[in-house]
This record gives C-alpha cells, structure tokens and sequence, in this order.
C-alpha cells in the first residue's frame, strides 16, 4: 500500500463521512488521489459495519457529481485563464476540442469509469461549452456506474478488498475501453452512411 492510500484510509476510519465526502471531491476534482481504491475500501468498510452502504453510495455519487459540476463550471466562467495559468498549450487544447466535441456524451461518460482523465474532460468540457445538463447527464450515468460497480466489489470482497482491487481496476478500465471504442465505430459507420447516402 502507498503512503497516500494508508494516509487516506486512516483519515477515513478516524472522520468517517466526512473524511469520505473530502477525499471524494479532491479526488474527482483535481488531486491524484486512489479514489477508487477508497470507493473499495468503504464498500469494505461498510461490511465490516464501519459504513452504510447505501448512505456512502449515495454519498459518493452525490460528492462526486458537485465536484465534478466544480470543475465544468469553472472553466465555463473563467474559459482561457484557466488553462493559461497551467501553461497548457493551444495546440492540445484544440486537438481536445475536436474529440470532445465529436464524442461528448461517451468521453464524458467513460471517463467517469476508467483512466485518470475525468478532471481534464470536466475542464475541456467547460471551455468548450457543452451543455450543462448535458454534461450533468452523462457524468451522472458514469458516475453511478463507477460507484456502485467499487463499492459493491469492496462489500461483497471484504477484507479480500485489497488482494483483487488490481484485477477490480483492469475489469472497469477494459470495460470503459470497449464502451469507448464501440462508440468510435458505430460514429464512424454512421458517418460513412450519412457521407453515402449524400453523395
């Protein structure tokens, strides 16, 4: 276990929900916390009767959605300046843009399920103005998903929660995966019809 994790936990067991609600928002928001492996852990937990389960699902999912609304809203407000104070370059900014834009319910929604991209997507899509309920929307969908998939696995694995957290992690990031690149096909085919059919 890394120094971050055994810190976490430890803050966790000692403040409860609320240690749960911060850690939560930080890690969706911006800070490269395991937030996973604490979704794990607290469905883990709450076996042991540290936690309801239901109570730190719908804690999670609600915790998770603000901050990442946090992060959609600032960039929708403050746009530029808030790339340029992390010396992003334009060029990258652009080329996100152009994924965003052509793939925005399935980037945001897979991005809630696996890689450390989430934050990024809540900015860009903020600066790129993305309909708020629609945003709201997907990264509810893939918020729930990701939630309710940790936190189950860490209840029903139990104090196992740490010997399959690895095999846990590679079943949700293959499974954005697919998702991902299923969704990139079928855009694909239907743009070849769509080009076809007007030609």
């Amino acid at each position: 276990m890394n120094s971050i994790l055994v810190t976490s936990l430890s803050f966790l067991l000692l403040y409860k929900y609320v240690a749960f609600v911060v850690i939560v928002f930080l890690g969706a928001f911006l800070l490269p916390l395991p937030d996973n492996l604490i979704l794990l852990a607290t469905g883990a937990f709450a076996s042991q009767g540290y936690f309801n389960l239901y109570i730190v699902i719908a804690v999670a999912i609600a915790t998770a959605i603000t901050s990442d609304m946090a992060g959609y809203f600032l960039t929708r407000t403050f746009g530029m300046k808030m790339f340029n104070f992390f010396h992003i370059k334009e060029s990258h900014i652009k080329t996100i843009h152009r994924y965003v834009n052509d793939y925005t319910a399935v980037t945001i929604f897979v991005t809630r399920i696996a890689g450390p991209f989430g934050p990024a997507v809540n900015f860009i899509a903020g600066l790129i103005e993305v309909s708020w309920q629609e945003f709201l929307l997907y990264d509810s969908l893939g918020n729930i998903v990701d939630i309710v998939v940790y936190m189950v696995a860490g209840y029903l694995l139990g104090n196992y929660w740490l010997v399959y957290s690895d095999q846990i992690g590679w079943i949700v990031a293959i499974l954005g995966l697919v998702m991902l690149v299923a969704s990139v096909i079928y855009k694909s085919v239907k743009n070849k019809k769509h080009l076809t059919k007007s030609s």
